[in-house]
């Protein structure tokens, strides 16, 4: 029979996560290589985000989390198995250097994968596992000073490169020889845009089938 004093019970899950948590931010904490700065309530995947900091100063470099918490016994080996969505191994990987992270409560250890070990590890054992609902992560290195520091080693490294790949592209009397790669871009992209029209529409754009422009010629020859 019920009662008035019936209340919502509150799912072991909860306090694990919360477990998990507070070991995660106590590590970042220790070593002092990255900011907690977002715990996302509404994920599709991302837990909690890290920036890189760097020389006292921030990054916008950012590590994005998948963070769990388990009870069960861990392996003869000493790692632990959790499951998740395939979907949320696509999700960390739009992201370079996605990490999942795990608590392990009976022993207390925290524990770490990058996404593209797990990737890695099932792209080596074959098959159609891209056609599976779940996978398993199975994580055994500690997420500890060492993991850090080579994490913190690449974050920046990658972020800098990729930005320099990026601005190498915009205009400025800096990027010396900038015009002639734009304009070989910008003509390959006509060319490709091209071949993907009907007929008629090539004719009234002045643009020839195979891609090239009827006279005036107003780019340089398109060698796509």
């Amino acid at each position: 029979m019920g009662s008035i004093n019936d209340f919502p019970e509150r799912h072991s899950n909860h306090d694990i996560g919360g477990l998990a948590e507070v070991a995660l931010v106590n590590a970042i904490d220790a070593e002092k290589l990255f900011l907690v700065q977002q715990k996302d309530k509404h994920d599709y995947g991302i837990d909690i985000t890290l920036e890189a900091r760097g020389n006292g100063s921030v990054t916008n470099l950012w590590v994005h989390v998948q963070l769990k918490g388990i009870e069960s016994a861990a392996s003869a080996v000493g790692s632990v198995a959790v499951q998740v969505a395939r979907k949320n191994l696509n999700y960390l990987l739009m992201q370079p250097d996605s990490v999942y992270v795990c608590f392990h409560v009976p022993t207390g250890r925290l524990l770490a994968k990058p996404s593209q070990d797990v990737f890695r590890d099932y792209e080596h054992r074959g098959g159609n596992w891209q056609d599976q609902a779940e996978l398993t992560v199975r994580l055994s290195v500690p997420f500890d000073a060492r993991f850090q520091q080579r994490l913190h080693a690449r974050v920046p490294a990658r972020g800098h490169a990729t930005r320099d790949r990026r601005l190498d592209w915009i205009p400025s009397p800096r990027n010396r020889g900038w015009l002639g790669s734009w304009s070989r871009v910008a003509v390959a992209e006509e060319c490709a845009a091209t071949r993907e029209r009907p007929l008629h529409l090539t004719k009234a754009s002045g643009l020839t089938r195979n891609g090239g422009l009827t006279a005036p010629r107003t780019a340089p020859p398109c060698d796509c």
